[in-house]
């Protein structure tokens, strides 16, 4: 068994340049149109197509999401996990990392939507949101149980705090830019100041502390009363 584009264990089918065009042309329709109302008439029309060409890759436009949720999942878990740079302070790591988070839902706001409403629906949906979530989980518990080792963190369960954290991210980010519901006017004009409140606190959730202007690479932090 070889492994697609989409991060599925499956063994691709025809040219991987056609599946790779039919899931940009469905990503570009899915930012537009919620999973409902979308078609795979509108998928091989924007990929320029032949419909039955759309079969040959996909089963129908719930598979095709399904391959771009794995594959934007794995695009947002490095972009804001593995391409980090570990030797910069806790707090900058952190609020890139966020800001990551925060970029993927600007552009991808509608797809993320319609994951969101198959989850609640389908149980196969529900089953890759949760594979889906449990690769951030694992990053962030991982994070905090190194901090508490290395005497920086605040003794917390790390498993608690890790799936409250994601919890946080993953609602917020519902709200905004899948329902509408900005954290405050012109928020999404000003994605490095909500990153910058984000971060701060998701740092006092896991140090118990405040961060301070940093040198020689350390945060200087004081107790929260």
């Amino acid at each position: 068994m070889t492994t697609g584009d989409d991060g599925a264990g499956s063994t691709p089918k025809g040219s991987p340049a056609r599946r790779t065009l039919l899931m940009d042309a469905a990503l570009r329709v899915l930012d537009q149109k919620n999973i409902i109302d979308a078609t795979v008439d509108d998928i091989v029309q924007e990929a320029g197509v032949a419909r039955g060409t759309f079969y040959i890759y996909f089963k129908d436009k719930y598979d095709i999401l399904q391959a771009l949720s794995r594959r934007l999942n794995e695009q947002l878990f490095e972009n804001s996990h593995l391409h980090l740079d570990r030797h910069v302070p806790p707090f900058e790591r952190i609020r890139t990392s966020l800001r990551a988070v925060l970029d993927a839902w600007t552009r991808h706001g509608g797809l993320y939507r319609s994951l969101t409403q198959m989850a609640l629906g389908r149980p196969d949906f529900l089953e890759l949101n949760q594979q889906n979530r449990a690769v951030f989980i694992r990053q962030i518990r991982g994070d905090i149980e190194r901090s508490i080792e290395r005497g920086h963190a605040k003794p917390i369960n790390p498993a608690v705090t890790a799936k409250a954290l994601a919890a946080m991210m993953d609602w917020i980010c519902l709200l905004w830019f899948g329902l509408g519901e900005e954290p405050y006017p012109n928020a999404t004009d000003e994605l490095d100041n909500v990153a910058d409140i984000l971060a701060r606190l998701w740092y006092r959730v896991v140090y118990a502390a405040d961060p301070l202007q940093y040198e020689g690479g350390e945060d200087h932090i004081v107790p929260s009363p």
